[in-house]
Parts: C-alpha cells; structure tokens; sequence
C-alpha cells in the first residue's frame, strides 16, 4: 500500500520520550515500531494515534491496537489474531479479556523490556497477525465503542499517512460484510427507500491482492489423493471439469497460508465447494 506522509508521526514520539530518559536509546527502535503500525493497519480511518501520560498508542474504540505503556501494565502491548507459540519465552501472550465470550477473538503480545523491539520489529509473521487482527477489533464490544478521554490529543492515522485509492482487498471486503451487517438492520421498508435512489451500477475500485505463490504439486497431489470424493463430506465431486474432464474439487489450507500455515499435502483438503464455503463461514471448521 503506497503511503505519503503528511504529519509528523516521529515528533509525536520524539516529543512523548524527551522526558524518559529509561527511552533515550530506544526512540528508533519505537518510530520503526509505530512506522510498521500505519503500514499494516487494517482500517486506519478510524484509528487514532498519538500519546498521553501513560502510554502512546493506536487505539480503535476503547481497544489499543498497539501501544507502549511507560507507568501501569508498562512495556509494549500489540494485539494479534492468534497466538504465536515460535515466540520468545519472554514474549508474553494471553487472550484480550473483553473477547473472550466473543466471537471473534483476539489476543496480546506484552514485553517490558524494550530490547526486544527490533526482534518484533522484523518479525513478518507478527505484523501479519496484527494486520489481521486490526480488522477484528471493530467486531468486538471494546472496538464498537469510544471514550473521550481515550482519544483526547490524538489524531486519526489518515492525518500522518495518505492512504491512496488502492485500496487492499481485504478492506474492501470488511467494509462490504460489515455494510450488509448494517443493511440486516434496517427494516425493509428503509431498504427499499434506499434502493429506489440508489445506483444501478456499481462503482468500481482498483484493489490491491496479496496472493502466495502456491505449489501446483501440493494441489494435484491432493486431488489425486482425494480420488473425485470430498474429504469432508465423502460425496462424489458435484460436477466434471471442462478443462481436463478431472471431478471438480477445491485444495483447501487447514491452517491458512496466511495464518502461517505450509504449502504441504498434509496441510490440505480436497474439498466439494458447499463444504469449503462451509469451513470458512460456517460455525465449525476444519
């Protein structure tokens, strides 16, 4: 995602550590912390960003995304979509509080000492999981909602970063769901309302994909292995392929790709798509 800089995010850090001195050697290390946090910031329009007398943070709602607390709960705290077991046994890891009767998840990193920043800093895997995660909060009941007091002196990520019209997929696709959850809501008599003015054709956007470049192997491995039956359901394929005549079956990742799951067959399901779609939305999955 391609980003200008339109505030000073680094003041802002620089101005809250001037009078820590235990933060002196360690300002770089906390501008590369905050810098990866507008990079990978799912919805950035409503989060806000910026310090008080405890800490300096991101926060969405009355949740931090990121934060460095300098008094109570000190050191860095960062949420995730999972926990990581590959960490440090130094890096503590423990599910946010206010979601654990929640659908959606979400869970903390927390380290005091600042030293191990630059570890977190090139951690691929952890940014991911925030990425991830970030778009989560909005859908748990400390993300739904705002206090005064937490955003006071804080600014929208939007007014440090120009986030330009290409927009990730994975945006584009929260908002849509989140917009049809709103849409539910109505009555209908207000969707119809607003379905008479609405545009016939729909606007388009250019989205921006990141795909992983999977093994073609590990896919006809998997096919083969699975012999034109879904390996959830046990039912014959639903139909046969144009292209090469072959059951139609759909590879799926038991643990994601992007949840830091392998390219491997035995990470992988042939699957009828009624049963894929099935271990994405439905309750349970695979």
């Amino acid at each position: 995602m391609g980003m200008i800089k339109i505030k000073d995010y680094k003041e802002v850090i620089l101005n809250w550590t001037s009078n820590k001195k235990s933060l002196k050697d360690k300002e770089d290390d906390l501008i590369k912390f905050f810098e990866n946090g507008f990079k990978n910031t799912g919805i950035p329009s409503e989060a806000y960003f910026g310090g008080n007398n405890t800490a300096i943070s991101f926060i969405i709602g009355r949740l931090y995304l990121i934060a460095y607390c300098h008094k109570s709960d000190k050191g860095i705290w960062m949420i995730q979509d999972k926990i990581h077991p590959e960490l440090k046994n130094n890096i503590i890891q423990k599910q946010v509080k206010s979601t654990i009767n929640c659908e959606f998840k979400l869970y903390w990193i927390h380290f005091e000492q600042l030293s191990e920043l630059s570890y977190i800093n090139e951690n691929n895997l952890v940014w991911e999981s925030y990425r991830r995660a970030s778009f989560i909060v909005k859908k748990t009941p400390f993300g739904k909602s705002i206090r005064r007091h937490d955003i006071e002196g804080k600014d929208f990520l939007t007014q440090f970063w120009e986030y330009q019209e290409i927009k990730l997929l994975e945006n584009l696709k929260y908002e849509f769901e989140n917009n049809v959850i709103k849409a539910k809501r109505s009555s209908s008599l207000d969707r119809l309302k607003r379905l008479k003015h609405a545009k016939k054709m729909p606007e388009k956007v250019i989205a921006k994909i990141i795909v992983f470049n999977r093994n073609p192997d590990v896919v006809a491995e998997t096919l083969v292995r699975a012999n034109g039956k879904c390996e959830l359901c046990h039912k014959d394929a639903p139909f046969i392929r144009t292209s090469d005549g072959t059951p139609y079956l759909e590879v799926h990742h038991k643990t994601e790709l992007s949840k830091g799951g392998e390219d491997t067959i035995d990470n992988t399901l042939a699957l009828c798509p009624n049963c894929h779609r099935k271990v994405h939305f439905g309750k349970k999955n695979v």
